[in-house]
């Protein structure tokens, strides 16, 4: 990839291998960012579905004993 870069741009080999090297740091730090913030949302998005769940279920024997009565 770095004699494309060379030969495209019309850089010397060693630069053009420093300018990938930096590109490939930046998109493997872009991913790890992104991999970290989808883990965080999931466990936000299962804490909300476990509130969401007990409030229907305190909600649903309100609801029981309030028919019963």
């Amino acid at each position: 990839m770095a004699q494309r870069v060379a030969q495209r741009t019309g850089i010397p080999q060693d630069q053009a291998e420093k300018r990938v090297d930096d590109v490939v740091t930046q998109a493997k730090n872009a991913a790890d960012a992104a991999r970290k913030a989808a883990a965080k949302l999931a466990m936000w998005i299962a804490a909300a579905m476990l509130c969401g769940a007990l409030g229907a279920t305190f909600a649903a024997a309100e609801g029981g004993r309030e028919r019963d009565d």
